[in-house]
């Protein structure tokens, strides 16, 4: 959808449109633990056809316990992969690489929410120790690509 549903009632109205087939069912694969806010994971499954969609998601919620924010994003169909790798390339082939900004020492979050902060904020500006936040088992899926974007 190009435009956020705005109030309830544009919001129950998407959610009216968004309804599955009765022979499917989303399965919520992994929730964080936030009590004001949480994302989340999931899939689509169909009776006799296995796993379809996945996607994930982030609510938000007011003081008063209402849902105020939602953000749903659904894998999509048709993954692009190499050909935006390309695309990127032939777009950016004469421009002047950036230089990286200059980091301060390495910083050591604990929470989930400081190391998403660190990762996704001065790590992906500056480059850095990424690889010691990560478990040797970790699972990274991407919704863009059929292999890992490197």
């Amino acid at each position: 959808y190009q435009d956020a549903a705005k109030g309830k009632d544009e919001v129950l109205k998407l959610i009216g449109q968004k309804l599955l087939p009765s022979n499917s069912q989303l399965i919520i694969d992994d929730i964080s633990d936030g009590q004001k806010s949480c994302g989340f994971t999931w899939h689509i499954e169909e009776k006799g056809v296995g796993i379809g969609q996945r996607g994930i998601g982030y609510v938000r919620l007011n003081s008063a316990g209402e849902v105020v924010y939602v953000r749903d994003l659904g894998e999509p169909l048709f993954k692009a992969g190499e050909l935006t790798e390309k695309l990127l390339e032939a777009l950016t082939k004469d421009q002047p690489i950036p230089e990286r900004p200059a980091t301060g020492p390495p910083q050591t979050p604990r929470t989930a929410g400081a190391i998403v902060k660190y990762l996704y904020g001065d790590v992906q500006k500056a480059g850095g120790d990424a690889a010691r936040f990560y478990a040797d088992d970790v699972i990274y899926e991407d919704m863009n690509y059929e292999t890992p974007f490197i």
